[in-house]
């Protein structure tokens, strides 16, 4: 028999996965698309521009995503030799920060048309379930729209769990290729540590993400959400 605690847990999961298959595929192909553009087509030639989700989508991260709200995906490869002495620093620095970049224009839309279908007044529930993983359940939502429809409250939740997992993305992408960006600089100059790049690369990540992710994105979801009030306070007027 289909329980209430049941079919909360199927609209959790088929919500989380198409927010999190979303801001996943359109992500990584857009970003390998563009990385392609600036001279790198390593990703390309992986098929990571294909917006068939298996290639994209890690189940494991996407299963420790669902369940404590950290998680991790596939790694998009970046190879810094193919990009070309033309303005050869702006290509490297583009080339690591355009998924992060991708990602807050993603929960900014997110942002936007949650503001534009259920008016600026929504935010004051979003936001703390975007703040804080445990608050991210559609009985939230039902608690404080009683009266709408099942699918819009659907909607809303699908829109807030993509403004969640592209906020928390953005922010580990920035800390994961900062560290790529800085480590490539140091192997450049210092060819001997070369042997030493997957554990520096480790340490530095896990010392970066302790220490500065969850400040770094609170600091993206206050960004995204100003740009969101504006975007759908003008889509609500229009």
């Amino acid at each position: 028999m289909l329980t209430i605690p049941i079919a909360d847990s199927i609209i959790s999961i088929l919500a989380f996965l198409i927010a999190y298959g979303i801001s996943v595929v359109i992500t990584r192909a857009l970003a390998a698309w563009v990385i392609s553009f600036l001279g790198d087509s390593t990703a390309k030639e992986l098929g990571f521009t294909s917006l068939n989700p298996l290639v994209h989508l890690d189940f494991l991260g996407f299963l420790f995503f669902y369940l404590i709200g950290l998680g991790w995906k596939k790694n998009l490869p970046i190879d810094t030799e193919y990009l070309g002495p033309r303005f050869r620093t702006l290509r490297i620095l583009a080339a690591f920060l355009i998924e992060s970049i991708i990602h807050m224009v993603i929960a900014t839309i997110g942002i936007a048309l949650l503001a534009a279908l259920f008016g600026i007044h929504i935010f004051y529930v979003a936001l703390p379930m975007v703040a804080r993983y445990e608050h991210l359940s559609h009985r939230v939502l039902m608690a404080t729209y009683p009266t709408l429809p099942s699918l819009a409250l659907v909607i809303a939740l699908i829109l807030i769990l993509i403004v969640y997992v592209n906020t928390m993305f953005a922010a580990l992408s920035l800390l994961l290729n900062a560290v790529r960006y800085g480590l490539s600089l140091v192997m450049a100059r210092y060819p001997d540590l070369e042997q030493l790049g997957s554990l520096l690369l480790i340490v530095s990540a896990l010392l970066f993400l302790i220490f500065f992710a969850e400040p770094l994105r609170i600091f993206i979801i206050q960004i995204i959400y100003m740009a969101g009030i504006l975007l759908g306070a003008g889509s609500a007027s229009a």
